[in-house]
């Protein structure tokens, strides 16, 4: 499916985590996914029912929409990391319920 312009205007409306408020903006993030189909992307294993291709895709584009809503500073410590699931584990060790 492609992505209109109001798709991705509306993609970059959602608050950029900039360290803060991680718990609010999980939810805001993981709905996003949700609602592009790249929810999947955040378990750790590639579902059995995927092919390899849609596996790569889908957690490249987990990836993507990741990247595109948090701050540089944060963004600096999420290079390095090659898939969807290790990102969102990086986020959770570090902001998860540590930030008001």
């Amino acid at each position: 499916m492609a992505s209109s312009s109001s798709d991705v205007k509306n993609l970059f409306e959602i608050q950029w985590f900039e360290g803060t408020g991680f718990d609010l903006w999980k939810e805001r993030i993981q709905g996003i996914l949700f609602l592009k189909d790249c929810d999947r992307a955040l378990e750790a294993e590639k579902p059995e029912d995927m092919s390899e291709d849609a596996w790569f895709t889908l957690n490249k584009k987990a990836i993507i929409y990741i990247k595109m809503v948090v701050s540089d500073e944060i963004l600096v410590d999420l290079k390095g990391l090659t898939t969807s699931f290790e990102l969102w584990a990086k986020l959770k060790a570090t902001y998860e319920n540590t930030t008001p």
